[in-house]
C-alpha cells in the first residue's frame, strides 16, 4: 500500500541479506479435499478471505454433499461483501446468509436482512443434522468460540470436523 509502513519500511529501509520475521494465522482452517461432508464457512470480518478461499477452493471437490454454505457476520451492512464478485471466475457456488450486528450504527442505510451474532443463524440457516456438516470458521476469537460452544455443547458436532482461524 503506497506511504503505508510496511510498504515503506519493505522499501526504503530493508537491505539485500537483511533478515525478517514473518507472522501468520495459527489456525487449522484449510480445506479438507478428502471429506465427503457438507461444507459451512462462517466468517466475520477479516476472517471473509480465509473462508472465501475455502469457498472457491470447495469447487473443485466431487465429494461433498450439497451445496457449500457460507454465514459472515459484519457490523454494518457496509461490511457486508458482495460474494458473487468475490467467487467471481472460481466455478464456485454458494449459499450466503450475511448477518448484521449492529444495524442502528449504519447512518442512511437500510438493512432488511438478518441482524444478531452471526452464531444465532446457524441453525436457522442449515438444515438437517449439523454433525453431518464440516465447518471451517475465521473471524474474531469471541465469535470463534461461540460458534464452536454451540456446534460441540448444543449439536454434539466432533470437534475434528470444525476447523478456525482466530482474527485479532
Amino acid at each position: 500500500m503506497p506511504g503505508g509502513r510496511v510498504t515503506n519500511y519493505l522499501f526504503d529501509t530493508l537491505r539485500p541479506g537483511d533478515e525478517i520475521t514473518i507472522d501468520g494465522p495459527y489456525g487449522v482452517a484449510y480445506l479438507r479435499r478428502d471429506i465427503p461432508r457438507r461444507i459451512v464457512g462462517i466468517a466475520g470480518g477479516s476472517g471473509l478471505a480465509p473462508v472465501i478461499s475455502i469457498m472457491k477452493d470447495s469447487a473443485t471437490l466431487t465429494t461433498t454433499q450439497g451445496t457449500p454454505v457460507m454465514l459472515f457476520g459484519g457490523r454494518t451492512s457496509k461490511d457486508i461483501p458482495d460474494v458473487s464478485k468475490l467467487l467471481e471466475g472460481s466455478g464456485a457456488r454458494i449459499e450466503f446468509h450475511p448477518i448484521v450486528s449492529a444495524p442502528d450504527a449504519d447512518a442512511g442505510a437500510n438493512w432488511s436482512g438478518d441482524t444478531g451474532f452471526v452464531h444465532e443463524f446457524i441453525e436457522r440457516k442449515l438444515s438437517g443434522p449439523l454433525s453431518d456438516c464440516e465447518f471451517y470458521l475465521a473471524g474474531p476469537p469471541p465469535m470463534i468460540e461461540s460458534v464452536v460452544r454451540l456446534l460441540v455443547a448444543d449439536h454434539k458436532v466432533p470437534a475434528s470436523q470444525i476447523h478456525f482461524d482466530r482474527f485479532f
